[in-house]
């Protein structure tokens, strides 16, 4: 007949003090002694001599330490080692076998059992106490453990709720993400120029989990938002640069490729800076077609990045990019051996034989690894040619540019940005991109920034906002939550336009900057600007323009301006 016994001290209030230990124990173990100390150490003690009562004194106590007769362990009717850790998953209870000594064949048989630590017969008060020591440092760790992970979770939640609002979703585009821990070190990110562009991002940064993801939302924030405002993505990247060099700690970094691919789907640009290749999945043959190796150094790891180039590729109309992390031919199955770049490639080389590249890889990749832990974050995307991927957004004012050329070769370059595109777009960095493809005479850079960042926010400033303030006072009465920027900037405008001139019989370039506002005093402006002691807010941006412009004239009323830059040799950064 089974009994559960519960043994007290005479002095009850100091029993259970450190909680309640469970004795299962054979008729012929010392439970007796073992119970006594114990209870000495100020905890209250339960025991059973068989399985059933073990698990059922277990389950109805809370049981903060388990001990359990090692000779015994292979009569009982159940596995009750195993059946109290699965009870107390969530909350780590040490399970002790009490062993002869010099026992070996038993310790292997407890071993085998899931027991956390021995205690050998005969033992000392002392050998008992460093065991429950032990046993509550390994307690303290595992909930500390847990209580990390849990944090972690709940990091990565609200990191990836933080992620989604900052990148783009395209169908078309597949991806795959598994992290080796809790936290990613891998980042994909995708976005479109206000032309039309798509940028896709993936990068990889040193090691993995909570550590590797420290750089994941500045990145991310700065690819977003430059990506939007028209910045090439060589400026992307070095910004980025910039961001990681005093964010990470020294032997921190960021490995990674970002491809551009054109709205008319004519050709792509890839940059690649300590990434794996990126490929080129020809269409009509199913085989790679080009590959991408790395051409600089990681970021983050410099100031300054050197030899940052990109590489231009012609496309067709169903071709793929793939682009990957070292994570994915770093994987390796149950044997040891590792996925591989060759593997890769051979099933790429048979892309022709699935409708889709990237359900070949993932397949090939989970039959491959199994159930075997990762070893590294796997990312891999997969960016089709197809129309639906490079689709500009739904707001089709964005822009609208024409060139044209005279007889002897000089020519003339217009944008106009309409509607709620004027609140949502800085035309400045595509402007400048443009400049650049047109001229082989350039002026200095810095200075056509300044001067078209400070022309184009007067321009909406002083034009194009004070004229919509003037209509809404007039429409006061209206329920102003209602008004949208579509309907609010209704018939606004700013039209920018470049050309190619000769200013006192030497080359230069006329910036011609026109708004619908009604326009403003600038005569009196002017006055202000040219007294030193005057500087108003309007007025300071148009003095440093005038000091550095070789002309700035306005119409009439005030709502075209026409500066005129000269063309000099590049000298440097600023040029």
């Amino acid at each position: 007949m089974s009994t559960a016994t519960s043994l007290q001290l005479s002095s009850a209030e100091k029993a259970g003090e450190r909680g309640t230990a469970l004795i299962i124990h054979s008729e012929q173990s010392p439970q007796a002694l073992l119970a006594q100390q114990l209870l000495d150490y100020d905890f209250a003690v339960l025991t059973a001599n068989d399985c059933e009562q073990s698990l059922k004194l277990f389950k109805e106590n809370s049981i903060r330490l388990v001990f359990v007769d090692g000779m015994a362990l292979t009569g009982y009717s159940c596995d009750v080692v195993q059946k109290i850790k699965s009870f107390s998953s969530d909350n780590f209870t040490p399970v002790i076998a009490v062993v002869p000594q010099g026992e070996a064949s038993v310790m292997a048989r407890c071993a085998e059992s899931g027991v956390d630590d021995y205690l050998e017969l005969p033992f000392s008060p002392a050998a008992l106490q460093m065991r429950i020591a032990i046993m509550q440092e390994l307690r303290e760790l595992q909930f500390s453990y847990r209580s990390s992970i849990e944090e972690q979770v709940v990091g990565k939640r609200i990191l990836s709720t933080a992620l989604s609002a900052r990148n783009l979703e395209i169908e078309q585009v597949r991806k795959l993400s598994r992290s080796a821990a809790v936290f990613s070190g891998d980042l994909t990110l995708m976005a479109r120029q206000p032309d039309g562009k798509l940028h896709v991002l993936l990068a990889d940064f040193t090691g993995h989990g909570l550590s590797a993801a420290i750089g994941v939302l500045p990145v991310a924030d700065t690819f977003s938002v430059m990506t939007e405002k028209g910045f090439e993505p060589d400026v992307i990247i070095q910004q980025i640069n910039n961001k990681l060099y005093t964010l990470l700690p020294t032997g921190m970094f960021m490995a990674v490729s970002m491809l551009q691919l054109d709205s008319e789907l004519q050709y792509a640009n890839i940059w690649n800076a300590g990434m794996p290749d990126v490929y080129v999945v020809d269409y009509a043959t199913g085989r790679i077609r080009e590959r991408i190796g790395s051409a600089c150094l990681p970021l983050g790891i410099s100031e300054h990045l050197e030899n940052i180039s990109k590489t231009h590729v012609s496309v067709k109309l169903g071709d793929q990019f793939v682009l990957h992390s070292d994570g994915l031919t770093d994987s390796v199955n149950a044997n040891g051996d590792m996925f591989g770049v060759e593997r890769f490639e051979t099933i790429l080389n048979r892309s022709a034989e699935s409708d889709s590249v990237f359900d070949l890889v993932v397949d090939e990749l989970n039959e491959f690894c199994g159930d075997t832990p990762l070893v590294d974050d796997v990312s891999i995307v997969c960016v089709p040619c197809v129309h639906e991927v490079v689709q500009p957004a739904v707001n089709n004012n964005i822009m609208s540019k024409h060139v044209s050329h005279d007889y002897n070769g000089s020519w003339r370059w217009m944008m106009e940005l309409s509607g709620a595109s004027l609140h949502d777009v800085d035309p400045v960095p595509v402007v400048i991109h443009e400049y650049n493809k047109l001229t082989a005479q350039p002026v200095p850079m810095m200075q056509l920034h300044n001067v078209l960042t400070e022309l184009y926010r007067n321009a909406l400033e002083y034009g194009v906002f004070r004229s919509v303030r003037k209509q809404m006072e007039r429409t006061h009465r209206c329920n102003r939550d209602e008004i949208t920027n579509a309907n609010l900037f209704d018939g606004s405008y700013i039209r920018i336009e470049l050309q190619q001139i000769r200013y006192r019989n030497l080359p230069a370039m006329l910036i011609r900057v026109e708004d619908s506002g009604r326009g403003f005093d600038h005569a009196s402006v002017m006055r202000d600007v040219m007294d030193r002691h005057n500087d108003v807010a309007i007025g300071y941006g148009l003095k440093l323009v005038m000091e550095t412009c070789e002309s700035l004239v306005f119409n009439s009323c005030g709502n075209t301006v026409e500066a005129v830059i000269a063309c000099r040799q590049s000298r440097g950064p600023d040029s």
